[in-house]
């Protein structure tokens, strides 16, 4: 009885229309049908950086995406994930090839920048946010309505919490 919505931008998070029609547009109308079949879990995957407040439309989006599915009261229960990247399992962070060589440059250093900035930034492998996502689902209990998991949270419901 729960729902999934990894919805993300084909072109990558430069591209800013895009990134309204995917994870925002089309999120909330996902979200809405869910609601009208009477789904009561929805879970999103969004990310670390979404933040109504941010400068960049991909972050800001996703933020103002994330209060607008917590405000649908018609769900008992919302998880929202927000990892900083996905590595596949090559251990090699999963491309985006769209934006300026900057913006590519910029993406690509994350996971050794992510070495000095706090946990939450920590790239996480696909499989495992995967297994993150249905276990939530399956054997976790909250007592928030809306709950937030960023990468240590991640880390614990899949039992990695120890390797942090």
């Amino acid at each position: 009885d729960a729902a999934f919505c990894v919805l993300g931008a084909r072109n990558g998070w430069s591209d800013e229309a895009d990134v309204a029609a995917a994870e925002r547009d089309a999120t909330l109308s996902f979200a809405r049908l869910c609601a009208a079949a009477g789904v009561p879990h929805i879970t999103l995957l969004s990310s670390v950086w979404a933040d109504p407040a941010a400068k960049l439309a991909f972050g800001r989006i996703q933020g103002e995406t994330a209060e607008a599915l917590a405000a649908m009261e018609t769900f008992r229960r919302i998880s929202l994930f927000k990892p900083a990247a996905a590595v596949g399992s090559d251990g090699r962070l999963l491309p985006s090839d769209s934006g300026s060589l900057l913006a590519r440059a910029a993406w690509q250093s994350l996971p050794l920048a992510a070495q000095f900035l706090p946990n939450r930034y920590r790239p996480i492998a696909l499989d495992d946010l995967a297994l993150a996502l249905r276990l939530n689902v399956e054997l976790c209990d909250t007592r928030e309505r809306v709950e937030t998991l960023e990468f240590r949270d991640m880390m614990m419901v899949i039992g990695k919490d120890t390797d942090i």
